[in-house]
Parts: structure tokens; sequence; C-alpha cells
């Protein structure tokens, strides 16, 4: 048994372990061979980047298989209830068919008895001018086809093609030829997106930028989206979001104009927005947004400035603001950075 347990691969006996010394070597000789192994350059920053870009991609892949389902869920009963509604009215039609039929035949019955009894220019009830019973099969067949082709006819598919392709024409229509449009992965906050410490008028001034970190160039459309919350836990927050207008109290932010045509963002180039945010204080104790009797209440909550791309779904930046219990964002349009001096300074 001894013999049939050693051979090759088995030095010293069955118990698999190397001669002394010999493991020592190997490990020696590993250590050497990989020694030599650095990680190339700008590995720690392409992770630091490309890791919350993957969080990114699956958060919308996520939100992409939400959406999916729900549309399923609701066109599913709609298709059945089309579907049911239309064998519904092919059975109504065929019954009528078959009932204006074999009235016309009782007709002609009753056309024959009374012309033994009145004559033959006698008038009997029957629809029709001359008192034939043929002349009301004739007449009844085409009436139930045309009920058929009126109760039949679909009205789901238009509907289904409006909802699906109204996004996609909207998305692509607009777009310059060479330039696609920037995905959620395309994009990240930059390291230029800051709030100002507020002036004496109560304003605090701010920009929020956002960088394209891909390998490609594309375009955004539109503004974007850009709401104000709190945290969840923290009382609501009444915020509202206007753009900036000639005459306004943010009278230090520039004039942008609304761009004609989507705003095409370079490789590693970054495009921003510029904001001015105007609090509302609590009227509660010690700036509480609960009013009551003079007893000091919770203080007011930070909100948070989020952007997201026109057609919504993920957050792509968000800067905090100054404690709160309401207030008024001011915002310009988007523009490419450098293109107009900060506000924030």
């Amino acid at each position: 048994m001894t013999a049939m347990n050693e051979g090759p691969g088995r030095p010293g006996g069955s118990s698999g372990e190397l001669p002394d010394g010999l493991s020592e070597e190997v490990r020696r000789r590993l250590h050497d061979a990989v020694a030599d192994i650095q990680p190339a350059p700008g590995a720690l920053e392409r992770l630091r980047v490309a890791v919350p870009a993957r969080r990114r991609r699956r958060r919308a892949a996520g939100a992409t298989a939400l959406a999916t389902v729900a549309v399923l869920a609701i066109a599913t009963p709609v298709v059945r209830t089309a579907v049911l509604s239309d064998q519904t009215s092919q059975k109504s039609a065929k019954t009528s068919s078959q009932s204006s039929a074999g009235g016309g035949q009782n007709d002609q019955g009753e056309n024959d008895d009374d012309q033994e009894s009145r004559g033959t220019d006698g008038s009997s009830g029957v629809a029709g001018s001359n008192g034939n019973g043929a002349k009301p099969r004739t007449t009844g067949g085409p009436q139930a086809t045309a009920t058929t082709t009126v109760v039949v006819a679909p009205v789901l598919p238009t509907a289904t093609a409006t909802a699906t392709a109204s996004p996609t024409a909207t998305a692509t229509s607009t777009l310059p030829t060479g330039a696609q449009a920037c995905e959620v992965k395309d994009l990240e906050q930059g390291s230029g997106t800051t709030l100002a410490a507020p002036g004496s008028d109560g304003i605090a001034y701010g920009v929020l930028e956002v960088r394209n970190v891909s390998r490609r160039d594309c375009s955004v459309s539109g503004a974007g989206i850009v709401l104000v919350a709190a945290a969840p836990g923290n009382p609501p927050v009444q915020v509202q979001v206007k753009f900036h207008e000639a005459g306004d109290l943010a009278v230090r932010l520039p004039s942008v104009t609304a761009p004609t045509a989507p705003l095409t963002v370079r490789a590693g180039a970054a495009y921003e927005f510029q904001f001015a945010w105007l609090p509302t204080r609590g009227t509660g104790a010690n700036g509480s947004c609960t009013p009551g009797d003079g007893q000091a209440g919770p203080p007011p909550p930070i909100p948070s400035l989020a952007y997201m791309l026109a057609d919504g779904g993920v957050k792509m930046a968000e800067v905090p603001l100054t404690p709160a219990c309401g207030g008024v964002v001011y915002r310009t349009e988007v523009y490419p950075v450098g293109a107009f001096p900060r506000a924030a300074g």
C-alpha cells in the first residue's frame, strides 16, 4: 500500500509534504518572478472613474427593466380587452345577420298568404317598397357587413405606436450629424460644482458642472431637469425652480440664451449651468419649520439641488444647499464651461 501511494508528485511519501528547504526555494522564486510587476500609470484614477460609472450603468439598467415591466403590465390587459371586444363584436354581427335573413324568409311566407287573400297588388308589413320577401334578404346582408366593419376597427395599435415611438423620435430627430446623445455612463459630476456663501441679500450663487468622462463626443438636448428636495426623514421643503429672467432677484446670473440645437460635449470636456438659491427661513422657534407656541422645534433641513438629463430617470449631479424650509432657485440654460463668468466666483 505504501508503494502505491508513493511516486512522482508525492515526494516524501503519502503525506504530500515537500522536503525541507524546497518550499522556501519555490516561494522565493515565485516572489522573484513577480517582483518587477508594477501597476500601469493612471490605473488608480481609471478605477476611480470606472467604478462609479459601472454603478450608474447598473442603476440605469435596473430602471429600464422596471419601466419595461410597467409597460407590459399596462399593455397586456388592454390587448386582452381589445381582443375580447373584437370577438364579441363579430359574434353580435353574425347573430344580427342571421336574424335579418330569418326575418326575410318569414316575411316572404306572409307575403304569399297576403297575395292569395288580397291580390297581387296588396301591400304587406315587410320593409320594402313592393312587398317582395326577397328584397329584405338582399338589404339585410350588406347592413350586417357594414356593421361588422365599423365595430371591429382596431384602436389599440394606434395608441401603442404613439406611446412607444414618441420618445425615440424626440431624442434622435434633433441630434447633429456625428454626435450621439449622451448616456448616463458618459457623464458624471464635475469638480467645478460649488455653492458660495450667501451675500447681504441672502442669495447664494452656485454652479453645477457635468463632465463627459467617455472617449466619444456626445450631445445634450434641452436644459435638463432640476429638483430640490430634503433627505428622507426630514420635513418636506417647498422650493420653486425658475429660469433666470431680466428683472428677477438673481441679478448676478448671466443671461444665457436657450440653445436652438443640442449642445455637443467633447470627450473630456464639461458643460454647466449657474443658479441662485434664495432660502425661506422658518417661522418657528429657533428658525424651525413648524410654527408653534414658542417652543423650539426641529432645525430646518438641508435640501439638495439635483440635476438629471431631459429624459429623467438617473441623477447626474447634486449639490447641498443651505438649511431652509423652502425657497426659490433661479437657474440658467446649460452652456460649455468657460462661456460665461461664474457668479459664485
